[in-house]
């Protein structure tokens, strides 16, 4: 069933989005937007360029807010150049990476470029399995946008839901919000924002993707690699 046409305002921590939807079923939104999670356009050409940001805070620990931003252009898929700076509570770190045929070279901040070598023999710990129970799922068409001069269809996914991790008493409720701006060419921006309440406090976080076709993007190794 389909439902009038509402405006919604979203508080979150990072700011107050308003935004004007209608309410369609799953099939709907398929059509219209692709696939429940579109294509995004690297899928679509070999010279790209991603821009990724992120947020995080805990509500009343200020130390712990995170911040990143990272800049990765594609050559191809064996060339790629990578630019991250993040920052966690007061610290900033600035990391620099390419990646030509295999081989990966890195720089933190302006410090000298050295080849990564990857340890083997480290394992990464067991994964905390959780229990998720949805709750709610909406699905959500918005007026179309202009992006990049494209007109795009924007698309969005609202769930709610209880989530329990192994060994916990109590469940957390967590809301996500995940926009898509979506074109016949495939996904050129995405938002996703999530709020987690449980126990410990209310977390936040934000992550925005963005995507833009770059044919003239040249990756190569570090001078000081150069034979």
């Amino acid at each position: 069933m389909r439902v009038p046409g509402i405006v919604l305002v979203l508080v979150l921590s990072f700011g107050v989005v308003a935004a004007q939807y209608r309410i369609v079923d799953e099939a709907e939104y398929r059509t219209a937007c692709g696939a429940a999670v579109p294509v995004p356009l690297r899928a679509r050409a070999e010279s790209y360029r991603m821009t990724l940001e992120t947020k995080s805070s805990m509500e009343g620990r200020p130390s712990t807010d995170y911040a990143s931003r990272s800049v990765t252009s594609y050559q191809d898929r064996n060339k790629w150049h990578r630019l991250r700076e993040s920052n966690f509570g007061t610290t900033k770190n600035v990391r620099e990476e390419i990646t030509v045929d295999g081989k990966t070279y890195v720089r933190e901040g302006n410090g000298e470029w050295s080849e990564f070598r990857p340890d083997t023999t480290s394992r990464f710990g067991d994964s905390v399995k959780t229990d998720t129970r949805y709750i709610s799922v909406e699905y959500r068409l918005l007026p179309d946008e202009t992006l990049k001069g494209q007109t795009v269809k924007v698309c969005e996914k609202y769930e709610v839901a209880a989530v329990k991790t192994a060994g916990s008493e109590s469940e957390a409720r967590r809301e996500s919000t995940s926009r898509f701006w979506v074109t016949n060419e495939g996904l050129l921006k995405s938002e996703n924002s999530y709020r987690n309440i449980s126990e410990k406090g209310t977390a936040t976080s934000w992550i925005k993707n963005e995507w833009e076709t770059d044919p003239t993007i040249k990756v190569s190794i570090p001078a000081k690699f150069a034979q």
